[in-house]
Order: C-alpha cells, then sequence, then structure tokens
C-alpha cells in the first residue's frame, strides 16, 4: 500500500505533486511485472488529505449506516451563543473506541466517523457535505491493474489539511484481512502468516499532521468543533504504526522537504518506520524519486528472491 499525500502544500509549488506522480508511478512499472507469474504484487493506493474518500461500494461498510444528514452544534464568541449546521459529506475520517488504532473490523462501535463539513451543495434530502480530498482521489484496494493504478496517480490535484494518521490507517485497513469485506474478492487481502507472502506499507508526506476530530466528525479547525474525540493526529498516526508493525507489516516511510531532525513531522515517519534503513527524507523532487526507486528495486529483489 502506498499512502500519498494530495494535500494543499503539495502544491507549494505544484511541482512537488507531479514529482510524487512520477514517484508513485516508477514504484508500480518495478514491482508489479507485466509477467508475474508465480511471483504476484499487488499495490493499493491510499491518497489522503484531511479526509479519505472510498469507492462507492465500501462506505456503508466502513462508516455504518443510518447517519443523520446534518449535525448542528452551538458554541460561544464573544460571549454570545451561536449555531453552525454541519452536513454528512461522502468521505471519512477517524474512528474512535477501544480499536480506534487496531485494525479490528468495522462494525457497531467500530466504524470510522463521517466527515462533517460546513460547506454543502444540493439541497433538500439530496444535500451533503463537501469532501476536503479531491474526487479523483479515492481509495483503491489491492490490484495489479498498472493502468487503472497509474491512471488514478495521474488524476491527482492538491488541496486540504494534513490528517496524516487518516492515511495511516486506511494503508493498515488495505492490507488487513479484516477488512477484506469492502472490497471485491481480487482486491481482498490475504490472512497474516500467509506462506511466501509480505505486506508492506510506504507512507509518503511533506508537512505536520496537522488536523484531527471531534467525536461528531468535524475537524477541530473548526470553530464550532468539540475537543478533539482521540490524540493529536501525529499521536495516532505512530499509534497506527506501531499497530501495523506489531502484525509483522513492514512499513517504509518517505518525508518530502520534512525539515531538520527535531520537527515533529520527522520523528513521526522515523519512528514509524520498521528499522531507520526504511526511513527516507528527500529534500527535493529527485531524492524523491530515488526514494520511491530504491524502495520499489529492494522489494523486487524480494520477491524474486523466493
Amino acid at each position: 500500500t502506498m499512502m500519498l499525500d494530495v494535500t494543499g502544500s503539495m502544491c507549494s509549488p505544484c511541482s512537488k505533486l507531479e514529482d510524487l506522480k512520477v514517484a508513485a508511478k516508477d514504484l508500480i512499472d518495478i514491482v508489479v511485472l507485466d509477467d508475474q507469474g508465480s511471483n504476484v504484487a499487488k499495490v493499493a493506493l491510499v491518497p489522503f488529505s484531511e479526509d479519505i474518500l472510498l469507492p462507492a461500494s465500501a462506505l456503508d461498510a466502513a462508516r455504518g449506516t443510518g447517519l443523520p444528514q446534518s449535525k448542528t452544534v452551538t458554541y460561544w464568541r464573544n460571549g454570545e451563543l451561536r449555531s453552525r449546521t454541519y452536513w454528512r459529506s461522502d468521505c471519512v475520517v477517524e474512528r474512535t473506541g477501544s480499536e480506534k488504532y487496531t485494525d479490528a473490523a468495522p462494525g457497531a462501535g467500530d466504524y470510522v466517523m463521517a466527515h462533517y463539513t460546513q460547506s454543502s451543495t444540493g439541497s433538500g434530502s439530496d444535500r451533503k457535505g463537501v469532501c476536503s480530498i479531491p474526487s479523483t482521489a479515492e481509495v483503491v484496494p489491492l490490484t495489479d491493474d498498472k493502468a487503472s493504478l497509474k491512471a488514478t496517480i495521474d488524476g491527482f490535484s492538491a488541496g486540504g489539511w494534513t490528517a496524516g494518521h487518516l492515511g495511516t490507517a486506511w494503508s493498515f485497513y488495505t492490507l488487513s484481512p479484516d477488512w477484506g469485506s469492502l472490497w471485491s474478492s481480487d482486491s481482498q487481502p490475504q490472512p497474516y502468516g500467509t506462506e511466501n507472502l509480505k505486506k508492506i506499507a510506504i507512507l509518503m508526506t511533506d508537512g505536520e499532521f496537522n488536523t484531527q476530530y471531534d467525536a461528531n466528525g468535524i475537524s477541530t479547525r473548526d470553530r464550532g468543533a468539540g475537543a478533539a474525540a482521540n490524540a493529536d493526529s501525529a499521536t495516532q498516526a505512530r499509534a497506527l504504526c506501531n499497530s501495523m508493525k506489531a502484525q509483522d507489516i513492514t512499513v517504509y516511510t518517505v518525508g518530502f522537504e520534512l525539515g531538520g531532525e527535531s520537527s515533529e513531522s520527522y520523528q513521526t515517519l522515523y519512528q514509524c518506520a520498521t528499522d531507520p534503513g526504511k526511513f527516507y527524507n528527500a529534500e527535493d523532487g529527485e531524492q524523491l524519486k530515488q526514494a520511491f526507486r530504491d524502495i520499489a528495486l529492494k522489494l523486487s529483489s524480494l520477491y524474486l528472491s523466493k
């Protein structure tokens, strides 16, 4: 699985997003052979910004059904009680409860939350919230269809804040057999411990994880939001990485212009990686492409040697 950052900072300048597209497609070409034979590799894509956009066929299984179309919250501002209405979007955010950092199957008490936004489109029963992530950045479950994977990457555009824990969570879920019911049979992950099978997550971002959600699925960046339902985004991401590694998922991390070692984003990716040799900090587009190529060649050598 490749977690790919399509937040607004990836278009500052936009050459960063174009560099990412080249790097990700290069990895696919190396890892997914045209004639795979007995050495089969599949890739999933998890683009993220403030929320996650799932295929429509997976949405209800992930977030549950019977959710209210809107939520109205009240808050104080300048000594005055005000209210705001938020509308349910077709995107999802984090989940709460005891399984929030595991890959336990979605279900009652363990669904991910719908993203409720103040911005909306439509009217009446068709009114809905607006996803932050671009409509072209839908999650792609495991597949060896190179053309489809690369077409999705080519369609990426940048926008929104950085909820890196969401990308981390869905990297986990797309590799987890307990989430297999969301996908078609060809995309369902095999059980952990399957002979000669390796599960690998590649987590890429260019900035600080700065967005998390309240218990209503509203970004805490919004003035009307309540307190964060869970920890901050970086802390959640690290907990999810620990859970992935506990399931013997190999985690590579790739930073893009993160800054120095003291930055939180640097430390989050460094700690998320399975070991220091699987952490990359690219300082420019060429180094980003080289990092993805280096990972791809390691993975290709891994399965060709089996």
